[in-house]
């Protein structure tokens, strides 16, 4: 399952909540907090093992310094079954946000319009 938003969307903070974690791990208010993908093992409500993927965080304009980490989250995205879009919805911009990271994710890895 990879966690996929814009930055600063609270995707670390799901990611631990998501694999029991007991802590925020590297969750912290702040853009691009988490610069490199990372992986945790969980189960879901079935007893089933699961791999939650923590994503660099979507933006409209990416700065050049951010691409070779931001690659990391294509690639996860690409090897994963689900994709769980996580939307900051008290923020103003949340909706611009959200088709940001969907258009994105159409354009990188071929998904339907439909998505």
């Amino acid at each position: 399952v990879c966690l996929v938003g814009y930055t600063n969307a609270g995707k670390s903070a799901l990611h631990a909540r998501l694999a029991q974690a007991g802590d925020a791990g590297r969750a912290r208010d702040a853009p691009f907090a988490s610069l490199e993908t990372q992986r945790r093992a969980g189960r879901l409500s079935d007893g089933s093992e699961v791999v939650y993927v923590d994503t660099v965080g979507f933006v409209e304009s990416l700065p050049h310094g951010l691409v070779q980490s931001f690659a990391s989250t294509l690639e996860a995205a690409r090897e994963s079954d689900v994709l769980l879009l996580v939307v900051d919805c008290a923020s103003a911009r949340a909706v611009r946000q959200r088709d940001t990271v969907v258009s994105t994710l159409r354009n990188e890895l071929c998904l339907p319009e439909d998505l």
